[in-house]
C-alpha cells in the first residue's frame, strides 16, 4: 500500500485548509510555502497598519472614547475594533473587515490625533 502512495500537493492544501478552518489549527503550524500565496508581501504592510491602528486606539481609554464619539457622530453601528491574533487567519479577517467598516472614523480620528501615524493609505 505504501509503495503506491503518491504526494498530491493540491490534496495536501485542501486537507490543511480544512484543518485550519474547521479544527482551528493555528496557521503558524503550517508551512507557508505549501500555500505559495502570491502577493502576501503587498498586503503585509496594510495588515500591519490596520493592526497598529487598532492597537493605538485601544491603548488608552481617552483614545477609545474619542474614537467612539467620532463613530457615534457618523452614525456607525455599535461595534468594537477587533485586534487579531496573528496565529488565526479568521481573527485577522475579522480585524480587517471591522476596520474597513470604521474607515471614515479612522480618517476623522487622524485629523484629531497627531500621535496617530499608522492610518492605512487610500489604496489599502
Amino acid at each position: 500500500m505504501i509503495r503506491n502512495w503518491k504526494f498530491d500537493n493540491a490534496r495536501m492544501r485542501e486537507v490543511i485548509s480544512h484543518m485550519i478552518m474547521v479544527h482551528e489549527l493555528p496557521f503558524n503550524f503550517v508551512d507557508y510555502d505549501l500555500f505559495n500565496v502570491d502577493g502576501h508581501g503587498e498586503i503585509e504592510g496594510m495588515i500591519h497598519n490596520v493592526r497598529e491602528s487598532v492597537k493605538h486606539v485601544n491603548a488608552s481609554p481617552s483614545r477609545l472614547h474619542i474614537f467612539s464619539e467620532l463613530a457615534k457622530q457618523l452614525s456607525m453601528p455599535k461595534k468594537h475594533l477587533i485586534l487579531d491574533v496573528t496565529t488565526r487567519w479568521n481573527a485577522t479577517y475579522a480585524m480587517l473587515s471591522t476596520a474597513l467598516e470604521f474607515k471614515e472614523v479612522f480618517l476623522n480620528y487622524a485629523d484629531r490625533k497627531s500621535t496617530y501615524t499608522t492610518l492605512p493609505s487610500e489604496e489599502d
